[in-house]
Formats: C-alpha cells, sequence, structure tokens
C-alpha cells in the first residue's frame, strides 16, 4: 500500500516564487551556458521542496523531476514555464505524506534528479543542465 500511495505525486511545476538571494550553506550550482540549477546538495524532507532555477537570458523552460527511494521510483514528472533574465524562480516539487514519509525513512538512500532544458526565446541557443540532490535526515 505504501509504494502506491508513494506513487502518487503532484506535477512539478514552475512557480512564480523568486528564489532566494542568499546562497550561504549551499553547494555549488550546476550551470550550462545561461542556465542553472541552485539550491543545496542536501534537502529536507518536505511536501514541498524548492530547487531555484535561472536564466540569464529570456527562455522557454522543460524541468523533469525523479524520486528515487529504497522502496518506490516516482516519476519523471514534467512541468514547462518561462522564465524572464536574471530573475530565477523555484521549481517546487509536491510529494504525498506517503512519499515524504519513506524519504523520512530512507533519506540516506533517497535522491531527486532534477533535469532542466532551457531554450533561448530570443536565438533559439539551447542549455541543459542536471542535479541530484540528496536528504537529509532527522
Amino acid at each position: 500500500m505504501k509504494r502506491i500511495a508513494a506513487s502518487i505525486v503532484a506535477a512539478a511545476m514552475l512557480a512564480a516564487v523568486p528564489a532566494a538571494a542568499d546562497q550561504a550553506s549551499r553547494s555549488a550550482p550546476v550551470r550550462d551556458g545561461f542556465l542553472t540549477i541552485g539550491g543545496p546538495e542536501t534537502l529536507t524532507p518536505s511536501a514541498n521542496l524548492r530547487i531555484p532555477i535561472r536564466c540569464s537570458v529570456e527562455c522557454r523552460t522543460t524541468a523533469k523531476t525523479k524520486l528515487v527511494t529504497p522502496t518506490d521510483v516516482v516519476g519523471p514528472d514534467t512541468a514547462r514555464g518561462h522564465l524572464t533574465p536574471g530573475h530565477p524562480r523555484k521549481l517546487i516539487v509536491t510529494l504525498n505524506d506517503a512519499a515524504t514519509q519513506d524519504i523520512t525513512d530512507n533519506y540516506s538512500a533517497s535522491r531527486l534528479r532534477v533535469g532542466v532544458r532551457a531554450v533561448s526565446s530570443s536565438s533559439d541557443a539551447k542549455a541543459h543542465a542536471v542535479k541530484i540532490f540528496t536528504f537529509t535526515g532527522p
């Protein structure tokens, strides 16, 4: 039953929530051309995981997330959005209670993969970045 419940995850979405400017205690961001995926290397298990994404040019994005725990693989889920130059937004991954509990119980063996493809609105240049996040324990 837990396996089935953990596989029901709300789709990731690009939210119009500005990313925090404070980068203290964060790992190095992953960059490819004009696209950057930021955030800490380790995430705290919660119902809403927030991953900052930034383009240095106006771009269209497609983000895919995949959550892997010892008992289940959730995703990939896809979200599409539009980013303006230099204005970071947060990719919000919403998990149900069973998935959040599964991560909490198995934080050292759980991973969240975030892959983002971006296409520049002005030049059609493309960028692709992938970042793997681990989780912290209680």
